[in-house]
């Protein structure tokens, strides 16, 4: 309502006519078929179970303690998914939440150790 008076006092009514307010593009807000994209490989968790959607993965996230849902990483793969959810490839949002699952690294197993410590004794 003011943009059309401010602008009948700065162009003048006849122009005012000719005028035509840019059209409002309606904001998406989750759909659910971009939540339904399945990654190319599912990610195995470490209870078993698949992540095979972008929707499985959010679950699994939402799912986590606040604590650990606070940290860096899974905070990455949370805006990597709502990214790719809209659209973009859904390897990014993958690497991201193999990221945030792996963080803390290969676990090491007693063979690896070994051959570790054979080569610091050396």
């Amino acid at each position: 309502m003011y943009g059309r008076i401010f602008l009948a006092l700065a162009w003048g009514t006849s122009n005012l006519m000719k005028y035509k307010p840019p059209l409002r593009r309606s904001v998406r807000l989750m759909a659910d078929n971009d939540w339904q994209r399945k990654f190319e490989d599912p990610i195995a968790l470490p209870d078993g179970k698949k992540l095979v959607t972008l929707r499985d993965a959010a679950d699994y996230i939402t799912s986590l303690p606040k604590k650990e849902s606070d940290l860096p990483e899974w905070q990455a793969a949370i805006e990597a998914l709502m990214r790719v959810s809209r659209s973009g490839p859904t390897m990014l949002a993958r690497i991201a939440v193999m990221k945030a699952l792996n963080r803390s690294g290969p676990k090491w197993t007693a063979h690896r150790a070994h051959h570790k410590m054979r080569m610091l004794a050396r």
